[in-house]
Formats: C-alpha cells, sequence, structure tokens
C-alpha cells in the first residue's frame, strides 16, 4: 500500500491545480497545509466521486491517517523523519485539492 499511495502523490505532483478551483477552496501557494486534507477530501465528495477513484482517495485517506497516527508517536528528537511526515501530509492535501480540481474543472466549463 505504501508503494501504491507513494506512485498516486507523485503522479499528482506533477499536475497543477487550476485557478478556479484554489478560488473556490480558499487554496494559496503550492504546498498546502495538511491540517486542509479533510476539507478538500469533504469538498471532492460534496462534487462526487467517480466510482473509478473511490479506491485512490480510500488509499491515501488511509496512507494520511497512519502518517498523522505516526507524527504523533514519534518523539521529537527526531526533526528529520518528523519533516518527511509533514511533506507527505502535505502531499496527501494536494492530492485531495487535484481530486477536487478535476472534479472542478469540467463543471466550470
Amino acid at each position: 500500500m505504501l508503494a501504491y499511495c507513494r506512485t498516486l502523490l507523485a503522479t499528482c505532483d506533477t499536475m497543477a491545480i487550476s485557478d478556479y478551483t484554489r478560488q473556490v477552496a480558499g487554496l494559496h501557494g503550492k504546498a498546502l497545509d495538511p491540517s486542509e486534507f479533510n476539507r478538500l477530501l469533504g469538498l471532492a465528495r460534496m462534487v462526487g466521486i467517480p466510482a473509478a477513484d473511490t479506491n485512490q482517495l480510500r488509499a491515501v485517506k488511509s496512507y494520511y491517517r497512519v502518517l498523522s497516527f505516526a507524527e504523533r508517536l514519534l518523539p521529537s528528537r527526531s526533526p528529520q523523519v518528523l519533516q518527511w511526515i509533514e511533506r507527505e501530509l502535505s502531499r496527501c492535501t494536494y492530492f485531495a485539492a487535484v481530486s477536487l480540481d478535476r472534479r472542478l474543472v469540467p463543471v466550470a466549463n
């Protein structure tokens, strides 16, 4: 599952989020705050999730939860590991924003 999620995140890293979606979702900058993950995922669900995307979103959501749990468990003496986790959480959030964008852009046109 780890490799699958990291592949999904890497794929999304290269995708741009439209100005329309950024405006609708209130997003600023490429790096997104990990705390926005659930909100963006909720917005994507409200717009509608195609059946083909359900497994991808479920996998990334599970990955996000595991990372969040690990972040709380790790001692603060591991700054490099915590930085990596924070980057991965931010990538999960970006994935959620890209998922939202794929749903909103066809609606906007």
